[in-house]
């Protein structure tokens, strides 16, 4: 498994990325999905997010949501992929999976213990609360500046994977 450090060099030494979270997108996959969009903007990175399915409406408040493109939508050359949430490859869905066979590279960052290290980087800490808050201390290791748009996707991913801050994690 990678260090935090490897996966933030990679970032920002590389400049075009497809973001992707997992089917049936939960408050942690989007907002790790668009917090780590807005930083990486942030840096002048070329950036695209994909998820299978749409974003729920719970969710639509936050900035970017628009900018979440379907399978059918995406543009087809994939340079860098970046896997957030997700155990598997699989879990970003069939119809997304078969558009992201032509990568270069990808990155995997999770919080999930059955995580498969799938990737050709892996960063899975198991005790973090929510992938987001992994995505937060990759922002900070990173030095982007911590805006409200990516503040209150980070947010949105925590609260939702500790149930309000009421779960043990």
């Amino acid at each position: 498994m990678n260090q935090l450090k490897e996966i933030a060099e990679f970032l920002l030494e590389n400049d075009d990325f497809t973001v992707v979270g997992h089917a049936m997108p939960d408050g942690d996959c989007v907002g790790s999905v668009l917090g780590l969009y807005h930083a990486l903007k942030q840096l002048g990175k070329k950036v695209q997010v994909v998820l299978q399915d749409a974003v729920p409406p719970i969710y639509l408040y936050l900035a970017g949501a628009d900018i979440i493109k379907t399978p059918q939508l995406m543009e087809n050359h994939t340079e860098n992929l970046v896997f957030l949430d997700c155990g598997d490859e699989e879990r970003v869905g069939d119809d997304l999976l078969l558009r992201l066979a032509q990568r270069k590279l990808a990155v995997n960052i999770d919080h999930h213990q059955a995580n498969s290290l799938f990737a050709d980087y892996n960063y899975v800490e198991t005790n973090a609360a929510a992938t987001a808050e992994i995505i937060y201390n990759l922002i900070q290791t990173m030095q982007v500046e911590l805006t409200p748009e990516i503040s209150a996707s980070l947010l949105a991913g925590i609260i939702m994977d500790t149930g309000s801050f009421m779960n043990s994690n």
